[in-house]
C-alpha cells in the first residue's frame, strides 16, 4: 500500500474516474477544465503505473477494457473518501452527536457534578453517553496517559507536557458524626474514625496531613464503599472526615431522615485541590473541549 501511494499521483484520479464515465479525451478535458494534451499525457501516466492499455479504440470511439471497468467500483469509492476527508468539519454539535466519554473520578469529588450533569444532556445532549470510572488518585495519571479515560475529576499532582491541568475548585474537609457536641483537637484524635479508601488500606489525605504534624487517629474502621459509610454512621458513634461538598450533598439529599452533624476539621490543613485533567491528545478536540466548559460551569457552582 504505502509503495502505491508512493508511485501512484493521486491528482490521476478525477481523471481516470472521468474517462471510465465518459471515456473521450475530448470531453474529459472540457469537463476538468483541461486540455487535451494533459488528459493524453495523465492517461499515458495511469497505463504505466497498473501495466494496462485502460482504454483501447473501438467502433465508438475509446472504450475501456476489462481491467479498467474492474476499477470503476473501485475510483469512485476512493474518490467519494477523497471528497470526504477534504470536507471534514471537525465542528461539534451537542444536540446531534453520539460521542461517547469515559470520566474517571473518585466517589468522594464525584456528587457536584453526577447529578447536575443529568439535566444538562437530557436538554442539550440526548444522544451523548458518558461512562464512569472510580479511579483513585494514584492511578489518575496512568489512566489518562493510557487513554483508559477521556477526563479525570479529581486531586492529585500530575506532571509531564502531556497533561493538562484546569482547578475547579478548593474544597475544605469537615467531620461528620451523629454526635453535634464541639470537636476539640484532642476529642478528634481520642475519637474512633471511620476511613474510606478505595484500596482498603491505601494512606489517605487526612492520615498524611496528621502525620505531618506528629499526630495519628485511631481506626475502628475502613470502607472502601463512601456511602455506605453513613449508614455505618448512623449506627455508631464514630467520626468520618470527608470534603464538605460530599458531606453536605449527601446528608442532604440522601440521608435527610439521618440525624447527621457537620463540624469543621479541627486541624489546619490544605483544602483539597479538585481539577480536572485531561492528555494533549484530546486538548483540541471540540466534543472534549465542550464537555470540559460544561464541567467547569458545574464546579463554579460548587
Amino acid at each position: 500500500m504505502a509503495n502505491a501511494l508512493r508511485t501512484l499521483d493521486l491528482n490521476l484520479l478525477p481523471i481516470l474516474t472521468a474517462l471510465l464515465a465518459n471515456p473521450s479525451t475530448t470531453r474529459v478535458a472540457a469537463e476538468l477544465g483541461l486540455t487535451q494534451s494533459a488528459v493524453s499525457h495523465a492517461l499515458s501516466r495511469l497505463r504505466g503505473h497498473f501495466g494496462d492499455a485502460l482504454f483501447v479504440r473501438g467502433k465508438q470511439g475509446l472504450e475501456p477494457t476489462a481491467f479498467a471497468r474492474s476499477l470503476m467500483p473501485l475510483t469512485q469509492d476512493l474518490i467519494r473518501s477523497m471528497d470526504a476527508l477534504v470536507a471534514h468539519d471537525p465542528k461539534f454539535n451537542p444536540a446531534t452527536s453520539v460521542r461517547h466519554f469515559v470520566i474517571g473520578m473518585p466517589e468522594l469529588v464525584s456528587t457536584p457534578f453526577i447529578p447536575q450533569l443529568i439535566p444538562i444532556l437530557q436538554k442539550a445532549a440526548p444522544n451523548i453517553t458518558l461512562h464512569f470510572k472510580a479511579i483513585s488518585p494514584a492511578l489518575a495519571q496512568s489512566v489518562v496517559e493510557d487513554g483508559a479515560v477521556d477526563l479525570y475529576i479529581g486531586h492529585g499532582s500530575m506532571r509531564g507536557s502531556n497533561i493538562k491541568r484546569q482547578t475547579l475548585y478548593d474544597d475544605v474537609f469537615v467531620c461528620v458524626s451523629r454526635s453535634g457536641r464541639k470537636l476539640t483537637k484532642d476529642g478528634y484524635l481520642d475519637a474512633k474514625h471511620l476511613k474510606l479508601s478505595l484500596q482498603g488500606d491505601q494512606v489517605g489525605l487526612i492520615d498524611g496531613a496528621l502525620d505531618q504534624l506528629g499526630l495519628k487517629r485511631k481506626h475502628s474502621m475502613t470502607l472502601p464503599f463512601y456511602l455506605l459509610g453513613f449508614d455505618v454512621l448512623n449506627m455508631s458513634d464514630m467520626i468520618m472526615t470527608v470534603p464538605q461538598s460530599f458531606a453536605h450533598y449527601v446528608t442532604k439529599k440522601l440521608f435527610s431522615q439521618a440525624r447527621m452533624y457537620i463540624r469543621p476539621f479541627p486541624f489546619a490543613i490544605e483544602p483539597l485541590r479538585v481539577g480536572q485533567i485531561w492528555h494533549v491528545r484530546s486538548h483540541n478536540d471540540a466534543g472534549h473541549s465542550w464537555l470540559r466548559q460544561t464541567i467547569k460551569k458545574i464546579a463554579d457552582k460548587v
